[in-house]
């Protein structure tokens, strides 16, 4: 049915920004030393998503690659969880098991 918001395309520190959108003094040029960050999303008539990707073109350093790898986790650790048919789980109830692999 269309996008349900901006595209957001952005490198290295501009990607932490919570809906980037690049203006000429803030947008950076893509650094084979940064992370680049597409986050897109649409709407169908069944429901709404939401599509993030993080690329390194380059080598990540240790950090980067620790980093990836705990985002990561937490993402399969949510795809993991048996959802329970009559409960009232919410996002904020998930959130834990997501972050904690942050801590």
């Amino acid at each position: 049915m269309g996008l349900s918001f901006d595209t957001i395309s952005s490198v290295g520190s501009n990607g932490a920004i919570i809906h980037y959108k690049p203006e000429a003094d803030t947008a950076k040029q893509l650094d084979l030393n940064q992370v680049y960050l597409c986050d897109s999303g649409a709407q169908y008539m069944d429901g709404t998503i939401d599509t993030t990707r993080t690329i390194f073109f380059g080598n990540p350093s240790d950090y980067l690659r620790d980093c990836y790898t705990r985002v990561l986790l937490g993402n399969l650790e949510i795809e993991r969880v048996k959802w329970p048919k009559s409960s009232k789980i919410t996002g904020a109830d998930l959130d834990v098991l997501a972050r904690k692999w942050l801590w």
